[in-house]
């Protein structure tokens, strides 16, 4: 195809063969015919002297990489460099170019762990297919960020290393750098500090040299080398780290198996040594409970009265003092016997909230309130103050029938419940498919329904506007 767009597959049509991109012979579009192969020399000669000169290859274009010429433009779609067809004139006329302009991209990793950059339009390729992880690894919770994309694997699955794989989304080579941990797995998803620091968690395991584990570890966004790390032999962590910001400071949280929650300092991990939290919580699991695989959740409050009453010239540290921040930690079982139990027993499930408490630049974090009874809990999403969570139902083994699915939201600050689906739900809830947008919290059920609720008051407030 046309250097200029990239990739472009030759699949034709059915029942039209090869496409022309593909055919040998005389280039597209031209209308001389050779002479007979009888004709006479004078024929001949006169033909080929009229005939231009055979072409030559053009050479390979040099990579390219990502240029600061279209800072809007996604990673891995076409630079823009031709003329627009005429549908995209007509579609940004109307205002809705985005549905047809190749601007779009949706990043697909296959079963041979090959990255896919294709048309949000046509899902066709956009670019060349590139390696990115080992062949056969089990890999979770990819994540782009500017033009770099990264994922974990984990699990040892094909021979793969544990560790983090990144790779240059915006080149045509896609350069890819990778980070083994040399010893315990990667656990959740990656999260990133405000200077684009990369901070991960790593699960329990045996190392080998100056390997990894029971550790929360920093590396360099670009090249994936260790900054920083944490680490101490009980910290099995299960959920993957969470960033919140508390002030001037960068607080990183993760939770162990035995459902404590670690907090650390993203600008210095473990302090000196390497092996000190600013705190670790009690735990929040009774006997035979597990936190669940899902991550956690946090969100702050500023309260009405501290943000009426401070000056407007009154420097925005000075205003979020009084902000309260919430952790949100979702079990899988009973709770321990010192949780608060704001809404009744716990036997297979709840969302625990913890409120983390400041004296004087020493952190921890204080019982808030507990959620209803739910049923395989999924990791809450908190909108303008009120947290929505999920009791999936999801059965504990893959052959069982679970339960209808049922969302509840409640009152972040108190726990106070506000609203519930009931039965509006028929079967249980297909792994992460509990996300907000638009006005309306979207689930999606084992059945595959997709099920969409929304506030009156937000319905009445856009109709108001």
């Amino acid at each position: 195809g046309r250097g200029a767009v990239g990739y472009r597959s030759l699949l034709g049509q059915p029942g039209e063969g090869v496409p022309v991109e593909g055919q040998s012979g005389a280039p597209r579009g031209s209308t001389d015919s050779p002479p007979a192969p009888n004709a006479p020399p004078s024929a001949r000669d006169a033909a080929q002297a009229a005939a231009p000169a055979s072409p030559q290859a053009p050479a390979p274009p040099a990579p390219r990489v990502r240029s600061d010429e279209d800072p809007d433009r996604i990673p891995g779609s076409p630079r823009g460099t031709e003329a627009k067809t005429e549908a995209e004139r007509r579609a940004e006329a109307f205002g809705f170019g985005f549905l047809f302009r190749p601007s779009g991209v949706v990043y697909v990793i296959s079963s041979d762990s090959m990255l896919h950059v294709l048309g949000l339009p046509s899902g066709k390729d956009m670019q060349r297919p590139a390696p990115f992880l080992p062949a056969n690894a089990k890999w979770s919770s990819p994540i782009a960020v500017n033009t770099t994309m990264y994922a974990g694997t984990a699990g040892g699955c094909g021979g793969a290393p544990q560790g983090i794989w990144a790779i240059d989304l915006d080149s045509d080579t896609k350069p890819d750098v990778s980070w083994k941990t040399d010893g315990g797995p990667m656990v959740g998803a990656v999260a990133f500090s405000s200077d684009g620091t990369l901070i991960a968690a790593v699960g329990a395991g045996q190392t080998t040299g100056d390997g990894k584990a029971n550790a929360i570890v920093a590396l360099d966004p670009k090249t994936l080398r260790v900054k920083d790390w944490f680490s101490a032999p009980t910290a099995d962590f299960v959920t993957g780290p969470t960033i919140l910001r508390h002030n001037d400071r960068e607080i990183v949280a993760a939770a162990t198996r035995d459902g404590r929650v670690w907090l650390l300092d993203a600008k210095s991990l473990g302090g000196a040594d390497h092996a000190s939290p600013l705190h670790v919580s009690k735990t929040v699991l009774g006997t035979g409970a597990a936190v669940s695989a899902a991550a956690l959740a946090t969100w702050r409050r500023l309260p009405p009265a501290a943000a009426a009453s401070a000056p407007a010239a009154q420097p925005a540290q000075a205003k979020t003092a009084d902000a309260a921040t919430w952790i949100l930690l979702p079990v899988v079982g009973p709770i321990a016997s010192g949780a608060p139990s704001t809404n009744g027993a716990i036997s297979t499930g709840a969302v625990v909230a913890l409120k983390l408490a400041d004296s004087g630049g020493a952190l921890a974090l204080e019982p808030g309130w507990v959620s209803h009874n739910l049923t395989a809990p999924a990791t809450p999403v908190i909108v303008n103050g009120v947290v929505f969570t999920l009791a999936t139902g999801v059965p504990a083994i893959a052959s069982g029938r679970g339960t209808p699915a049922v969302l509840h939201a409640y009152d972040g600050a108190t726990g106070a419940r506000l609203w519930t689906s009931g039965n509006a739900m028929s079967t249980f809830a297909s792994p992460g498919s509990l996300w907000a947008g638009y006005g309306q919290v979207y689930v999606g059920a084992h059945d595959g329904m997709l099920h969409a609720f929304g506030f009156n008051d937000e319905r009445r407030y856009r109709n108001e506007r």
